[in-house]
């Protein structure tokens, strides 16, 4: 039996791995170690999406020092990380310190430039990852381009696909179809907090542009935020809504007329599932047909979902269904890897 760890902090993270995780075969013995990130989102979405092992196993706080604590006395075979967040980065690194070999999932994801923190985070994480596993021909080609040898990466694991398959089996009942007219709006990059005046402005002509329209606006729980909160609290078609658990947000997304979001997580739920959305950022680094918005402009941003809602909604681009053959397509992978 092989050994491996799992190292995530934010709910992001969890739900892109939730399905793996739900999944590992018993000839693997699977740690999972929680950062402590997003810790009044993490616990409840575990328990939501019925996981909450996820969870077990915590740090006090989130540093170098505790992950290689942790790492040390886990001792596994080979550490998985996922995406491009602090976590990843500082649990790639702990496991690089000790000499673990380190799996990186949804490797190869590039923007043009180095525009985002997010972006150094996955450049480095390529660095030092022994294993890449990308979602797709694209990200492989980035990582080739940038000297990874082609038997270090396995392309065509999707995990927001597998996800989303996940979520099916354990919340089909509260999973519903079909419109509720409204535009989910959902803003959460830390590089956008400072631009809340500009977002305040815009969010406010939006909603006199889309009067006959109904807003949803996800609020985050970190008071950075609420400054463009109480801004638009007053704006008579923007509802402002707590953040949901998974399996809500999940629901309200599949019933929207269509999607504003600066996520990259939102952005390819919507592209599985077919959903009009809008990308508040000047480019993703994820493929798609989604629209992106290069300036912080109403008229444009009106424009564009207005677009978006008269070509309505698309086919699934991939099928969730398939989740759990791509899950142990992975876990083979990691056997191959931790050997």
């Amino acid at each position: 039996m092989v050994s491996v760890a799992l190292v995530f902090g934010t709910q992001a993270e969890l739900t892109k791995t939730i399905g793996l995780v739900a999944s590992v075969p018993a000839d693997i013995d699977l740690g999972v170690c929680w950062t402590g990130q997003h810790p009044d989102l993490v616990p409840d979405a575990a328990t939501d999406l019925g996981q909450p092992v996820m969870i077990k196993d915590s740090l006090v706080e989130l540093s170098d020092s505790q992950l290689r604590a942790w790492l040390d006395r886990a001792a596994p075979n080979l550490v998985v990380v996922q995406g491009d967040t602090r976590s990843a980065l500082l649990g790639a690194r702990a496991a690089s310190s000790l000499g673990i070999r380190v799996l990186h999932l949804e490797a190869g994801l590039r923007l043009s430039a180095v525009l985002e923190p997010e972006e150094a985070h996955r450049r480095e994480i390529t660095a030092l990852a022994d294993f890449h596993v990308s979602s797709d021909d694209r990200s492989t080609s980035n990582l080739r381009r940038e000297g990874v040898p082609l038997a270090k990466i396995r392309t065509g694991v999707p995990l927001a696909s597998i996800y989303l398959g996940y979520l099916s089996t354990v919340a089909r009942s509260r999973l519903a179809e079909g419109s509720s007219g409204a535009i989910v709006v959902t803003i959460h990059r830390a590089s956008a907090i400072d631009r809340q005046p500009i977002l305040s402005s815009v969010l406010k002509e939006l909603g006199g542009r889309l009067e006959g329209e109904k807003i949803v606006l996800i609020r985050r729980p970190d008071a950075r935020w609420r400054p463009l909160y109480d801004e638009l609290a007053e704006v008579p078609n923007i509802d402002l809504v707590d953040e949901l658990l998974p399996s809500a947000f999940n629901d309200l997304i599949r019933r929207a007329k269509a999607v504003l979001t600066d996520s990259a997580g939102v952005h390819q739920e919507c592209e599985i599932l077919g959903i009009p959305h809008v990308v508040l950022r000047p480019e993703s680094e994820l493929p798609g047909r989604a629209r992106h918005v290069p300036i912080l402009d109403a008229g444009f941003i009106y424009e564009m979902i207005v677009l978006a809602m008269k070509e309505g909604r698309c086919a699934q681009s991939s099928a969730p269904s398939q989740w759990r053959s791509d899950a142990d397509r992975f876990w083979e992978w990691v056997a191959e890897w931790a050997a």
